[in-house]
């Protein structure tokens, strides 16, 4: 889970962001508090106003040589983080923006579930995080409103 403190700013209106660096656009929906400077490497951050639920996008540059490899020890990873945090795990398979996401959905207690999304496109991993303390966050439709707004700004690169 994502934790943003004091450091976020409100929104009049959805507030579709779009970061050339990373390839990405999201949109998030009226009322979010958006960190100003995201926390963990994060490239953006948000929460709800009532702070039940936050939405959150990491993306990193894969390295010459890892692309076979870069993705499937993300998803191991967090796969194992997950469990290890006494979350049981379910995976899944979900297309956003024509994009394939593999996905992972964890309640880490009685009221919080975590679930998150993640793609290599274009030499990049998009990990989206998101958890909910109100509602399941794998079926929110106000995180999956979110999620479901995610799309690159330019299409990757055809590989032969």
């Amino acid at each position: 889970m994502v934790v943003l403190g004091a450091l976020c700013h409100s929104m009049a209106g959805s507030l579709e962001a779009h970061y050339t660096n990373y390839n990405f656009s999201i949109t998030f929906p009226e009322g979010w508090l958006i960190a100003k400077t995201p926390p963990n490497k994060l490239v953006v951050a948000g929460v709800s106003t009532n702070r039940l639920m936050t939405v959150a996008v990491a993306s990193f540059k894969i390295q010459p040589g890892d692309e076979n490899t870069a993705l499937p020890q993300m998803n191991a990873g967090l796969k194992n983080l997950m469990s290890k945090n006494g979350q049981k795990v379910t995976e899944g398979q979900k297309t956003v923006g024509g994009i394939s996401f593999h996905t992972f959905t964890g309640t880490m207690s009685l009221k919080t579930t975590a679930a998150a999304y993640t793609t290599s496109a274009g030499g990049r991993l998009y990990m989206i995080q998101t958890s909910s303390d109100a509602d399941n966050a794998g079926t929110d439709p106000a995180i999956q409103s979110i999620v479901n707004s995610f799309h690159l700004l330019s299409a990757p690169a055809k590989t032969k």
